[in-house]
């Protein structure tokens, strides 16, 4: 075989190997995932596959149907996952890491001293936080009943904490802060309120699961190649510097 016919069976190959991917993302988690597209795992995951050629239909959906969705083979991968949970799959290699932390307000007079003290206020946890924050926080937030909830919808989460609906709030500070920025320029809040931060836990690191081996394979394979040329870099830097842009 020549070498232009063994170029051409190569790329035609590929080209058949490439594979467009229903792949899960979670609906409202700005800067790391926009609706309308984008976001800096969006984009992180679209660029990894793209090494091998794939193409992403990305399914925009909150974590618990996210979870039902990928267990009963509607989609090809899910963003909102780790091997932790159980869901069986082929989990590729961390991809990114979420700060999550409670945010209280300065006028409440709350004093937390170590995680466990949340039990004593009403407090407001992302859907699912219980699943990926750890055994201790599973076990508080069973002892403290009534006084913790769970919300999909994180701009409703922090509305209710600066509206006082709530003492205490769970979630990523880059989530946080984005929804105060927009909540602010939106006039529904005011920018005089002072929060108190406390980042008890440890970073969370995500994995996208897969259906399929191979596919995961490609993604890690594409992950490295794009930390490795600065893409990924880049990604962060991006929205690091624009998702404060919040229009009006």
């Amino acid at each position: 075989m020549s070498n232009f016919l063994l170029i051409i069976f190569l790329i035609t190959v590929s080209f058949l190997e490439a594979k467009e991917l229903k792949v899960v993302f979670s609906r409202t988690t700005p800067p790391y995932v926009f609706d309308t597209g984008g976001g800096i795992n969006f984009d992180i995951v679209k660029e990894s596959l793209e090494y091998k050629s794939h193409t992403i239909e990305p399914v925009y959906v909150n974590i618990a149907r996210g979870v039902e969705m990928f267990k009963s083979n509607l989609v090809d991968a899910n963003t909102l996952l780790q091997e932790t949970t159980d869901v069986k799959g082929y989990y590729s290699d961390f991809f990114i890491e979420y700060q999550n932390c409670v945010f209280t307000l300065e006028d409440s007079n709350i004093h937390l001293e170590t995680l466990e003290d949340i039990k004593k206020y009403h407090t407001i946890g992302f859907q699912n936080a219980y699943l990926y924050l750890g055994v201790e926080f599973e076990k508080i937030t069973q002892m403290a009943k009534e006084k913790y909830t769970e919300l999909a919808d994180q701009k409703k989460q922090v509305h209710m904490f600066y509206k006082n609906r709530t003492q205490a709030v769970v979630l990523d500070k880059n989530i946080f802060q984005y929804y105060s920025a927009m909540l602010k320029s939106e006039g529904k809040i005011t920018n005089t309120q002072k929060v108190v931060e406390q980042c008890f836990f440890n970073p969370t690191k995500y994995q996208v699961a897969f259906k399929s081996q191979t596919i995961r394979d490609d993604f890690n394979e594409g992950l490295k190649h794009i930390i490795k040329n600065g893409k990924y870099d880049a990604i962060i830097q991006k929205y690091s510097k624009n998702y404060f842009k919040i229009q009006k």
